[in-house]
């Protein structure tokens, strides 16, 4: 009876260590994707790329600035739950999604601009940034595509 109860003591520890395994494993397959860092890009013929820094992207993002010498900017963003869109708003504007959204309610009210467009997933932001020669947003690091031009990686 002790050795039939200890192996079956051990079955199932064998059995938990299993479960532990799988979830360690599922958790590292995942764990690089929710650490990924945030590429901030734009068209690659734009002009305006070397004048960028991280208070001129806020006022891009916050309406506040729509044109860098005589080029209209153009800034989209992934929608409200993003992780990316997260990262952004948090280096970026010091802001969580639901400040960035009132902030934007505000600013419609008073007649002061509409929000950027949103778009459903980096490869729609490379998309648009292709087509606009004006158009700034963010995106996976991972994402990074030649024909688009890098402004700021964030961590």
């Amino acid at each position: 009876m002790c050795i039939a109860g200890n192996f079956s003591l051990m079955m199932r520890l064998k059995r938990i260590v299993y479960l532990l395994l799988g979830m360690i494993a599922v958790v590292a397959i995942h764990a690089p994707a929710a650490y990924a860092g945030v590429a901030v890009v734009c068209n690659a013929s734009s002009t305006v790329a070397g004048k960028l820094d991280k208070q001129s992207l806020a006022r891009i993002f916050t309406g506040r600035t729509v044109q860098i010498d005589g080029v209209t900017v153009i800034p989209v963003n992934l929608p409200v739950g993003n992780a990316e869109r997260g990262i952004f708003l948090r280096h970026i504007l010091q802001q969580n999604d639901d400040e960035y959204v009132a902030y934007w309610l505000v600013r419609k009210s008073i007649g002061k601009g509409i929000p950027p467009q949103e778009l459903p997933s980096s490869q729609d932001v490379l998309r648009f940034i292709r087509s606009n020669a004006g158009a700034i947003g963010y995106i996976k690091e991972q994402d990074i595509a030649p024909d688009v031009r890098l402004l700021l990686t964030i961590q």
